[in-house]
């Protein structure tokens, strides 16, 4: 499955960074949608793996809200902090949500089906289907 949520808010971060440049001629801007962008898309590309680590995506969308937290503190401004801030939060409650099988820290190892040649198998240690 390919994650185009991930993959549109990439370009988004990518062209918001590019308009920050030639709009008020911040060179941060563009550094940091160009390097925000570039790892979200990084991580769409690991969610869109046959096995998701959503991990790549996760920490990089933490450490944007953070980022925008800071700027929408500061400025109070809701463009385009506050925009990207909320953005970022909705884009991470779909992460958790759509790829919420794939933590570890969410479900258990015998959680997941055991797959045999594309067909799911019952498993011999003792789980009853339900």
């Amino acid at each position: 499955m390919i994650d185009f949520v991930g993959i549109v808010f990439a370009l988004l971060i990518v062209v918001g960074g590019i308009i920050g440049y030639v709009r008020a001629g911040s060179t941060i801007s563009l550094y940091a949608g160009l390097v925000f962008g570039v790892a979200i898309g990084a991580g769409a590309w690991c969610n869109s793996l046959q096995e998701p680590f959503p991990y790549v995506q996760l920490v990089v969308l933490s450490l944007l809200i953070i980022v925008m937290m800071v700027r929408f503190y500061k400025t109070r401004a809701f463009m385009p902090p506050g925009m990207i801030l909320l953005l970022s939060l909705c884009v991470m409650v779909w992460t958790v949500f759509i790829y919420g099988d794939y933590f570890s820290f969410i479900s258990s190892p015998n959680d997941k089906p055991i797959l045999v040649n594309g067909t799911i198998a019952v498993s011999t240690d003792g789980r009853k289907l339900e």
